[in-house]
């Protein structure tokens, strides 16, 4: 049964963008739906993301949830210090607007 890109980081265990790394790197070999959507065949996957000895379904399912969130956190941190440097960049502008004004 082909799997989505979702469905075959929840199975491998990884970031849907590990998958989808891997399909550009040529490392997991997918097909594309007529809507453009990858298809990822599970004995590709299981060869690509071998599946690690001791961990559990349930385990790797949790491990791909907390690897999704971790990623969704680390795009809102990027989006944070790039608002942070936009802020910062306006604040010294005004306050240089400022000081020339003071010192007429």
């Amino acid at each position: 049964m082909p799997l989505s890109l979702s469905q075959a980081a929840r199975r491998a265990g990884v970031s849907k963008s590990s998958i989808w790394r891997a399909v550009r790197a040529g490392k997991l070999k997918a097909s594309k739906t007529p809507g453009g959507r990858f298809q990822i065949n599970e004995q590709a996957l299981d060869d690509a993301f071998p599946r690690k000895p001791g961990l559990s379904a349930t385990a790797t399912v949790v491990r791909a949830g907390i690897m999704e969130r971790l990623a969704a956190q680390e795009k809102q941190i990027a989006d944070l210090q790039e608002q942070l440097a936009d802020m910062k960049a306006q604040r010294d502008h005004w306050q240089r607007l400022a000081e020339r004004l003071a010192a007429k």
